[in-house]
């Protein structure tokens, strides 16, 4: 079925934020206590934030003031997720707002408050789902059966994007598609390849670099070389997408300036011969050649 549906978590996917306070809380300790029980308790609700920090306070020695003081200050540095949030809206534009967006985030009611103070494009969302107002948290699946009742949302049709493992397990429990959330490129790769035909998508990319399809190494090197361009030749039978060395015998791997120190090579020589349906005695040569390059197994060496 076709995708219909997109969920996103709010904080660490749409939003960020840094645990690092002039108060006397680590970052550590912060988010030590944002999993115990008491926090998730005032997550979904059962308990007030004054009672919550009081809690806290006991649990972990510190100042009730020092608690609220560090949470304070973590809120003043979320900062929205401007990629990302581009990105869903140009989603929403291109389905002609057929995608319905939802939001589903672990957040109290007077955090949620402040959250919605912070600059942010919050119309992408057509509903936000928050475990203060539900009284459920992630993962437990009874939220995720909320959300789904409330939006009518089937799960074959929805996605949904969280940065926590266990919450996306149970989103894939409960029948949809679950992507972890690591940063906006790697989601957007895996969004966009359920959304739409990838296939598709790498013809028009093709298209629209064709004859500038460069390699980048590891390094983010970009370089020019043979090999590939065959390779994507091999695949689509189509020259004007891409841009090789010619060679009449034997081909390099690099073109350029790096052919001039890099060696001639069997792979790229038979890739290209094979390819560019050079004439036959011109490979039959070629192969006679390579067998001089051959150890005691009798096996060619490239």
């Amino acid at each position: 079925m076709a995708i219909t549906t997109l969920i996103l978590d709010l904080g660490d996917v749409l939003f960020h934020w840094s645990p690092q306070t002039k108060t006397a809380i680590s970052p550590l300790t912060l988010k030590r206590i944002l999993s115990t029980p008491t926090w998730f308790e005032y997550e979904r609700g059962k308990i007030s934030q004054d009672d919550c920090y009081q809690r806290i306070s006991e649990q972990f020695a510190i100042d009730p003031s020092e608690v609220a003081d560090a949470f304070t200050q973590a809120q003043d540095s979320l900062q929205c997720n401007e990629e990302l949030v581009s990105a869903i809206r140009k989603l929403k534009a291109e389905s002609d707002n057929t995608l319905q967006v939802y939001a589903m985030s672990n957040v109290s009611r007077p955090d949620y408050e402040v959250l919605r103070t912070k600059s942010a494009d919050w119309s992408i969302f057509d509903r936000v789902f928050t475990s203060g107002a539900v009284g459920e948290r992630k993962p437990n699946l009874g939220f995720y059966q909320h959300v789904l009742n409330a939006t009518q949302a089937a799960p074959q049709s929805t996605i949904f994007v969280d940065d926590q493992s266990d919450n996306v397990l149970s989103a894939r429990s409960v029948g949809l598609h679950g992507i972890i959330y690591e940063n906006p490129p790697q989601v957007l790769r895996a969004i966009h390849n359920l959304i739409g035909d990838p296939v598709e998508r790498g013809r028009a990319f093709l298209r629209e670099n064709s004859k500038n399809l460069k390699s980048i190494n590891s390094c983010n090197i970009t370089f020019e070389e043979n090999f590939t361009q065959l390779l994507i030749l091999e695949a689509t039978n189509q020259r004007d997408l891409v841009k090789y060395k010619d060679h009449p015998r034997i081909w390099n791997f690099f073109m350029g300036k790096r052919a001039l120190s890099f060696p001639y090579d069997l792979d790229t020589t038979s890739l290209a011969l094979t390819v560019t349906k050079r004439d036959k005695e011109i490979a039959n040569s070629v192969m006679d050649e390579m067998l001089e390059y051959t150890n005691a197994d009798g096996i060619i060496q490239a």
